[in-house]
């Protein structure tokens, strides 16, 4: 029997998880889903902030969730938020939803996902001193457009973080892209700093591990990889390495995948890549020019920019610069049925005065006409000061910046 977590629009409730399906696996779970979190989540009380994720409900509701917690990225202190905004990107509530681990265990990297049954799904990467509990964990909401969201229990997933929204193939399978970096069975099975995609074939009940591909350590960075499903019906996945992203590609569903390739020259950081509704390719990535650092050209988080293409990813003719500042990072998109994409990325996360997570959105119109955007709606800003890079400047070059 599953166990439903009611989060009230516009009431104050904590509440400990009680599970079912996850308690037989693992005993009881070592997570809060928090509703209208209180003075402790206040904006006030958040060092730094960042790696923001958006889905849209069929309804227009737009959601974005991000993560923060403690002084820095990987602190054993982060938790993921939520928010909402019902006004099409006008406005945005306060956090709506805290996903805080027990003591000694981490939740970040959270991504909210659309499924084909419009159910809401929230993906989390968890560390847990028990390694077996390490990977992607998730809750569900099955009617995310009602003014009282009722979760489901935490699930795991499966060993390893899933970074990029699952795709679902034409033949009906859905693939999620999954970093393998942490020490879960999964990375103890087949090797850590390992990219690939986990399968389910029931509709998210159960998921497994399908295939990948394992980078050169002189390489690998934080992969943070998307898949397409290309016209032919192969896969196409491109992930963040060394030098900037690469690319890589399967003919047999996921199950095997070619050497990462070069793909396009530029910025350590995430790309989100995409097929829209049109048939377009989609890429978000950054379009600055290099900069000397260190005896090398240097890629500054600067300058994000959508690109489309016309072919199948094999040129970018068409394209949209959405943000020029430097410290712009970690696109995520999602498309209404009208055709409007929306983008949600951070700005300055460790920054004093930015941490903010913003969202735009655009057409492919606009980017065919190169029309200039208005400013982007802020999500949320962390006023807190304190992080890891304002206490002390001499470590800002050692902060894991993802």
């Amino acid at each position: 029997m599953k166990t439903l977590i009611t989060v009230f629009v516009g009431a104050v409730a904590t509440i400990v998880v009680s599970l079912s399906a996850a308690e037989a696996q693992f005993g009881a779970a070592d997570v809060k889903i928090i509703s209208e979190p209180g003075e402790a989540f206040d904006d006030a009380h958040r060092l730094w902030q960042g790696i923001p994720s958006i889905e849209r409900t069929h309804s227009g509701r737009l959601v974005v969730a991000w993560y923060s917690g403690g002084n820095r990225e990987g602190s054993v202190e982060n938790y993921c938020l939520l928010a909402i905004s019902d006004d099409q990107n006008r406005s945005w509530s306060a956090p709506r939803l805290v996903v805080q681990g027990a003591r000694g265990v981490r939740t970040g990297e959270p991504l909210p996902w659309l499924d084909p049954r419009g159910r809401l799904w929230l993906f989390w990467n968890e560390v847990h001193p028990d390694k077996a509990r390490r990977g992607t964990w998730a809750i569900r909401c099955d009617l995310p457009d009602a003014a009282v969201m009722q979760w489901t229990e935490p699930r795991f997933i499966g060993g390893g973080i899933v970074l990029g929204k699952p795709l679902v193939r034409r033949e009906g399978d859905w693939l999620a892209p999954l970093d393998v970096r942490n020490d879960s069975p999964l990375a103890a099975e087949i090797g850590k700093n390992r990219a690939g995609v986990l399968v389910s074939n029931d509709e998210g009940a159960t998921w497994r591990s399908r295939g990948g591909w394992q980078v050169p350590a002189e390489l690998h960075d934080f992969d943070e990889h998307c898949v397409v499903e290309r016209d032919d019906g192969s896969l196409w996945a491109v992930l963040r390495l060394q030098g900037g992203l690469m690319q890589s590609s399967s003919a047999d569903g996921g199950a095997t995948w070619t050497d990462p390739a070069p793909f396009m020259t530029g910025a350590r950081t995430r790309a989100h890549l995409r097929r829209l509704a049109s048939g377009r390719m989609l890429l978000l990535y950054h379009d600055g020019p290099p900069h000397q650092g260190r005896g090398e050209a240097n890629y500054l988080r600067e300058h994000l920019t959508a690109f489309l293409s016309d072919d199948e990813g094999r040129t970018w003719k068409h394209k949209l610069l959405l943000d020029p500042r430097n410290r712009v990072s970690y696109p995520d998109v999602t498309e209404a049925p009208d055709g409007r994409i929306y983008v949600t990325y951070d700005y300055g996360r460790y920054i004093t005065g930015c941490k903010e997570a913003l969202a735009t959105s655009f057409t492919e119109a606009d980017v065919l006409a190169r029309r200039s955007l208005p400013t982007p709606a802020l999500v949320n800003r962390a006023t807190g000061f304190g992080n890891v890079q304002e206490t002390d400047k001499g470590k800002e070059e050692k902060v894991r910046k993802k």
